[in-house]
């Protein structure tokens, strides 16, 4: 289909992308939105929101959001819009952000640390963090 063809519905390529784009970035908004409530109430001593939802609030919450992504779904299917193909698997991407947390954490060393200025001889047991390495915790989640 050329820049002045349509689909059935009237629907060009460009206008398809438009679409599409549009919903992606509904749906990440969307995403960020559930995350946000279900972030509020975890252990993190860098929460950016308060814990002031329900769990009710959270499931209506996560139910309107089902509906919304049925709608563009089914718009999508209706205009012919096909979806994206993923970038890459889960389990990839959250190796690769623990390699990131590894790499950060291993600047918290007290050789690198130096580079900040001197430190005391004295420091607090146990105060660096260590993480298994990623390739570990990989390897543990493969299925045999």
């Amino acid at each position: 289909m050329n820049d002045y063809e349509t689909n059935a519905l009237g629907f060009s390529e460009h206008h398809q992308r438009h679409v599409r784009t549009t919903f992606q970035y509904i749906d990440k908004l969307l995403s960020e939105a559930e995350h946000t409530m279900a972030d509020a109430g975890s252990p993190s001593p860098f929460r950016k929101h308060s814990d002031d939802t329900t769990p009710i609030q959270r499931k209506v919450t996560h139910n309107y959001i089902l509906r919304i992504r049925e709608a563009m779904r089914r718009v999508m299917e209706e205009f012919n819009i096909p979806a994206p193909e993923p970038h890459s698997g889960a389990v990839w991407a959250a190796a690769i952000n623990l390699m990131y947390c590894s790499i950060s954490l291993n600047e918290l060393t007290p050789e690198r640390m130096r580079a900040y200025g001197t430190l005391s001889t004295r420091l607090p047991t146990g105060w660096t963090v260590s993480v298994p390495s990623w390739m570990d915790w990989w390897q543990s989640c493969e299925v045999s």
